[in-house]
């Protein structure tokens, strides 16, 4: 086993107790690379809906926001099996998950989802689109339009602009 401290070990067993409750699987993790986007959007909408202080710092990558160190541990909880049984989440935090799986409003597995709204979300709030929602369109566009359905643009800002004005 890598060597992890025993305090990274044991956030590494709240994160996977979290993407449990969020229905995560990790069986296909390194074979996917579908469930492993999945899993990098999973864990910024814990951080940034859920309120989670995981560590995790994102960059816009190809399938947007990810995190290197993120994407090193996942490998490492896979190859590692790490578990989680034995973790238990507070009131506050199951609260935490709860806002997070409503800021994906609901789709917690649906990879294109999830990246549309993180990516959405890491333009609004880091990139400095946020008044102007054309520019916000357009960058989006230019950077994803494969992803570029109308419908699902607006109903992610939604979802974004509700979680900035909480």
């Amino acid at each position: 086993m890598e060597n992890k401290s025993a305090e990274h070990l044991k956030s590494l067993e709240k994160l996977v107790a979290a993407l449990k409750i969020l229905g995560y699987n990790f069986t296909n993790f390194e074979c996917s690379k579908i469930q492993r986007i999945v899993f990098q959007k999973l864990v910024y909408a814990l951080q940034r809906a859920g309120g989670f202080s995981l560590g995790y710092n994102y960059n816009l990558y190809i399938n947007g926001p990810y995190c290197p160190s993120l994407a090193d541990d996942g490998y490492f909880i896979t190859r590692n099996q790490i578990d989680s049984d034995s973790f238990k989440f507070s009131q506050t935090g199951l609260v935490k998950i709860a806002n997070a799986k409503a800021f994906l409003a609901e789709n917690t597995l649906d990879s294109d989802w999830l990246e549309t709204i993180c990516t959405l979300d890491y333009l609004y709030t880091f990139a400095s689109y946020r008044d102007d929602k054309e520019k916000l369109y357009d960058k989006f566009r230019e950077l994803k339009p494969h992803l570029c359905s109308q419908e699902r643009l607006d109903r992610a800002l939604i979802q974004i602009q509700s979680l900035h004005l909480a």
